[in-house]
């Protein structure tokens, strides 16, 4: 994550510590393929192809040249994963904070932290193609879902602005013309968890279909105060209609509400002998989100290419109050967008050249208000960005491919704003504060099918983040877009007859203009204020294996294994007095833990004409890690260089463990389904605030358990 400085060499260490996951990829897959084919025949069924839509055509995910994970909607049911933070826990590379607005995660390093326009979020988080840059989207549940993909590193050739880190893709389910059908689930957990969801598929004619689905979610306080509760509840209806045998029309729309305390606090400083006891609410704790949005989708199959244009609304609308430490702040943040996409596609899949351009659009406006006892901030942020892209693939040969890409984007942010002090005195203001940037990126890459069913590839690609203003300095408080180059090579294996897979990749980033976040004292607002500036350059690398075997007709083994390391170069940034001074935390380590593993076993137990019986266990590995990871650059008050500025934010190693069992019906018509997450009920903070007398956090969630009951009924 980051910007201009001295440029940092990896260490010789840390170079092999990185190759090594790429070849134990490589090698581990040849000697096992090796192995397996001397045992002879096998009567163990293959490991289900999984089907992508990453680069905006039906793939499977081990012909996507692509760092990426999918999860099932299987794999969703069987773990109850209905939330962002939970389903994207286990997925190499990727860390979650939490903070009153919802969840952020991380990927390879880089955040996806997104403070209502003022700062974009790194990752593109879409459902079903839409872009939603809504932090509060993570308080909400997905249900219905088809699959989720998360997509690791730059996507700015077809993606675009604020993919620098990567891509978040939830796909729900389509209508089918096919016949009447659905499903329904009721669940029971601890903490008085109750979820209630239907969704039901209604053939209007032969070709217009109907699909609407309903989500209802209420559950206790996590925190023995009340807090950290949950209340949701939403509903989606989606219509497919197919005209002509080339011409296929959607229409979707979707609403969803949160209501509950929200999100609380622990203490880390002083220890709480009860880490669920949560701090004390010096007001009655309130949060409220409600959401909605409706978009269209026209697809034309017109012989040699096909055309496919999404329009989109979305509107979101928050409020909070909340105690924050040793006061209490309200914020509420009202948020519209529209976008717009074209795309036109070759229509050969067969044809040595395939390609793919299109334009986007994209229109949003940001009111937010902040009140703390020492001071009130408003601020109005509108965004408008335009953009055109195209991306071809070549083939060289049989197994040699060529892929490039280029994007232009145009962004643009007005901003309005004032600061004012308890008692109404006007402290800064920003007044029709206009901003442009714009920038190009592109992806070269090559792949090369070394074997019948393995693919080697490599890539060069690039990404940016859009800019602003940190409206709580002023205009002086602006800050220019992040810029990501990133080297990347990979590996995907399926062996053994299509029973064991082994994807892996290395990548190497090159970091500019790094948004550093932080927060510091200014005493003409009497309190801390959040400040945004360009921090400097950082370098990160790291790797990623996931592999999946099926080794048996009733065994399946699952296992992943991430390491992230990186370092700021150059970390200077204001310190907010309006002195001219500033912080140095140059030669920082980037916030994310350096490992991160994970795997799962699963058993199946055949009952005849009664059904299967399927237990599982997961385990989830975490190195330690600050989630403030700034050190001071050189020695002062503070101790010797290196010190950290929030030393209580460490998180020390964390491991997780998960267990689940089904019971499913013979037609798979009912499946019974009980689970118990964080079986140890570790406790780990997910965030790190505070001030030298008290930090304190969001602790992620303790020991869950619960059953669910799935029953699917017509076609």
């Amino acid at each position: 994550m980051h910007v201009h400085g001295t440029p940092i060499a990896p260490s010789r260490n840390s170079v092999r510590r990185a190759v090594s996951l790429l070849i134990a990829g490589c090698a581990g897959a040849a000697s096992v393929g090796a192995h397996a084919q001397s045992g002879g025949g096998s009567t163990a069924v293959v490991l289900e192809e999984v089907v992508v839509t990453a680069q905006y055509r039906e793939e499977s995910i081990a012909r996507t040249p692509i760092s990426m994970t999918a999860i099932t909607a299987d794999e969703l049911d069987r773990g109850n994963l209905q939330q962002i933070n939970d389903i994207l826990d286990d997925v190499p590379g990727v860390t979650l904070a939490r903070g009153a607005a919802g969840s952020f995660f991380t990927v390879r390093g880089i955040s996806s932290i997104q403070g209502g326009g003022e700062i974009d979020p790194g990752i593109a988080f879409n459902v079903d193609g839409i872009y939603n840059p809504f932090s509060s989207a993570a308080l909400m549940s997905f249900f219905d879902v088809s699959r989720v993909e998360v997509l690791r590193g730059p996507q700015g050739t077809l993606y675009g602005r604020n993919a620098i880190a990567g891509v978040v893709n939830v796909v729900t389910n389509d209508p089918q013309f096919t016949g009447f059908g659905g499903n329904a689930r009721v669940g029971y957990g601890n903490h008085g968890a109750v979820t209630l969801m239907s969704a039901a598929n209604l053939p209007v004619t032969d070709d217009l279909a109907v699909r609407v689905v309903g989500n209802y979610q209420t559950r206790d306080g996590y925190l023995a105060n009340g807090n950290d509760d949950l209340n949701t509840m939403s509903w989606r209806a989606k219509l497919l209609a197919r005209p002509t045998d080339t011409l296929t029309l959607g229409l979707t729309f979707d609403t969803g509400r949160y209501w509950g305390n929200g999100t609380g606090m622990a203490a880390i400083k002083p220890y709480a002998d009860d880490p669920w006891e949560g701090l004390p609410d010096l007001a009655p704790p309130f949060q409220r989100v409600d959401a909605y949005g409706y978009s269209g989708l026209v697809q034309w199959d017109a012989g040699p290419v096909t055309l496919t244009y999404i329009p989109a609304y979305k509107s979101n609308d928050w409020d909070n109050q909340a105690t924050s430490g040793a006061f209490v702040s309200r914020t509420y943040i009202y948020d519209t967008q529209q976008t717009h996409e074209l795309r036109v596609s070759s229509n050969d899949p067969g044809a040595r050249l395939n390609w793919q351009g299109g334009a986007f659009y994209y229109d949003a406006t940001n009111h937010k208000g902040l009140n703390f006892p020492f001071a009130t901030i408003r601020q109005k942020v509108v965004t408008e960005s335009v953009a055109a892209f195209a991306q071809t693939d070549y083939s060289l040969a049989d197994r040699t491919r060529l892929t490039a890409g280029l994007r232009f984007t145009r962004d643009s942010k007005t901003e309005d704003g004032e600061n004012y002090t308890a008692s109404g005195v006007l402290l800064g203001e920003v007044r029709d504060v206009n901003s442009t940037w714009n920038s190009w990126t592109y992806k070269v890459g090559m792949e090369q099918d070394i074997l019948e069913s393995s693919m080697l590839y490599g890539n060069v690609s690039t990404g940016f983040k859009a800019g602003g203003i940190s409206l709580s300095i002023g205009p002086e408080g602006s800050f220019d877009p992040e810029k990501l180059t990133a080297y990347q090579v990979g590996m995907k294996n399926r062996l053994l007859d299509g029973r064991l897979s082994i994807d892996s990749e290395l990548y190497y980033y090159d970091y500019s203009n790094y948004q550093a976040a932080y927060t510091s004292l200014n005493p003409a607002f009497g309190g801390n204020i959040r400040i945004i500036s360009n921090a400097g350059a950082a370098k990160i690398k790291g790797g990623e294996v996931e592999s999946s075997f099926r080794f048996t007709r009733n065994d399946m083994l699952s296992a992943s294994v991430s390491y992230t390391e990186g370092r700021f170069g150059t970390y200077v940034v204001p310190d907010g007095l309006g002195m001219g001074g500033s912080f140095d935390y140059s030669g920082s380590k980037i916030s994310p833990p350096k490992w991160k593993m994970s795997a799962s076993y699963r058993r199946f137990f055949p009952l005849g004409e009664w059904g299967t019986i399927s237990p599982s266990l997961s385990m989830n590995f975490r190195s330690e890690s600050y989630q403030d990871s700034r050190q001071y650059a050189t020695s002062g008050t503070w101790g010797p260089a290196g010190t950290y500025v929030v030393p209580y934010s460490r998180q020390g190693s964390v491991t997780k463990f998960d267990a689940a069992v089904s019971y499913q019906t013979a037609s798979e018509s009912v499946q019974v389904t009980a689970f118990a997450n964080n079986l140890t009920n570790k406790a780990s903070f997910a965030a790190a605030y505070g001030n030298p007398s008290l930090y304190y956090g969001y602790l992620e969630p303790p020991r869950v358990y619960g059953v669910t009951v799935d029953v699917r009924f017509g076609q």
